[in-house]
């Protein structure tokens, strides 16, 4: 496990995680739990965010992997990286969880008010879920020529997008079919 002390205070054990990389869910520790480490764990695909009660203050953890988490402690995050019990735990499984895989995720952090965290954390989720991909080869033709050959570049809109919306496919059928365009707000 990592626990992260942020130094914000009065949390409340209220925490957010994300629900499949789209919505965030407010997450509250439980303290009538008869497992209150266990209990109180929560999966985030890819966000867990923790706020000051006054609003002022966010701090924010995306992922490059799924994780469990959990605020036991006001103004405490913490990530459960990888799992591995050398005794059964007796809670069904009937058998040792002796993972023994390197795991190396790559956390980003942030800490900022709540409106510019939420700005910056989804498009970093998005940049982390899919980076850039280079593709090269042996070239057939100049640049030149290529550029005379073909259309190189081509705009489908007389403005940029807004920075809340992402552009996630854009799929052109053959023949008379429409071309797809799929959009998503942030």
């Amino acid at each position: 496990n990592t626990g992260l002390n942020t130094g914000l205070s009065a949390t409340t054990g209220r925490f957010y995680t994300d629900d499949n990389g789209l919505e965030m869910i407010t997450r509250t520790y439980n303290t009538v739990s008869d497992e209150p480490i266990a209990g109180n764990y929560f999966p985030a695909a890819q966000r867990a965010i923790l706020r000051d009660n006054d609003g002022s203050k966010q701090f924010t953890i995306v992922s490059t992997s799924a994780h469990g988490c959990g605020s036991t402690e006001s103004g405490h995050l913490e990530l459960m990286l990888h799992r591995r019990c050398l005794k059964d735990d007796g809670y069904g499984v009937d058998e040792v969880l002796n993972e023994a895989d390197q795991v190396e995720p790559l956390l980003y952090l942030l800490l900022d008010t709540p409106q510019a965290s939420t700005r910056v954390h989804r498009r970093v989720a998005l940049l982390k879920e899919f980076p850039t991909t280079l593709l090269y080869g042996t070239p057939v033709l100049s640049v030149s020529a290529f550029s005379d050959a073909y259309r190189t570049s081509v705009s489908l809109l007389q403005t940029d997008l807004p920075p809340n919306i992402h552009l996630l496919s854009l799929v052109a059928q053959e023949g008379t079919a429409p071309t797809i365009l799929r959009l998503q707000h942030l």
